[in-house]
């Protein structure tokens, strides 16, 4: 009796090992799928970037922490096509321009200057932000999220900015769903 309940812990501790295991190798996953995509949107290799696009969900773009429904959606096809696209879409009321313009104008940049993101993070939040407005476990409950983010480059606390890098896992992939952007409310 003594052996067969040690077996069945010794059975039990290797599933939850396991499952540990499992969760870290996707974590590392996410993390180098999030390095890549930092570096794509950079150097504005679109063709790459679209390769890390969910399929049949495409990318989400949300100007703002709070994401909505009309919020910029694309297939991967047309990601592989940002160079190209001259059609200037509405990323939020203050910001219509085009795919390409508001990654390099917007996600990469703060007033103008370069961002670098010196900050990162696994499904958490660096930001000082409301909790209602990041709603990233509400619009995409199965993912998970690498956040960037920025401090403030001067003695200007409401000078940061954030983006999350949202993926979800099918079929043993994790796809990129949404790049969520997150400064301070003005």
């Amino acid at each position: 009796m003594k052996i067969r309940i040690q077996i069945y812990l010794l059975i039990f501790l290797l599933i939850v090992l396991s499952a540990c295991g499992a969760a870290i190798e996707d974590e590392d996953n996410i993390i180098d799928k999030s390095i890549d995509t930092i570096g794509y949107l950079q150097t504005n290799d679109w063709d790459q970037l679209a390769q890390l696009v969910h399929p049949e969900k495409g990318l989400l773009f949300s100007a703002n922490a709070q994401i909505e429904v009309d919020d910029v959606l694309f297939s991967n096809e047309e990601v592989a096509l940002f160079g190209k696209d001259e059609k200037e879409y509405s990323f939020s009321p203050q910001i219509e321009t085009t795919p390409a313009n508001f990654i390099n104008n917007e996600l990469l940049s703060k007033e103008g200057v370069q961002v670098e993101y010196t900050v990162s993070s696994f499904d958490q939040s660096q930001v000082p932000t409301n909790i209602d407005e990041n709603n990233i476990e509400e619009a995409y409950p199965d993912a998970q999220f690498v956040e960037y983010y920025s401090p403030p480059s001067t003695n200007d606390e409401d000078n940061w900015q954030a983006i999350r890098l949202v993926f979800e896992k099918e079929r043993r992939h994790h796809y990129l769903v949404a790049i969520v952007r997150e400064t301070p409310a003005k």
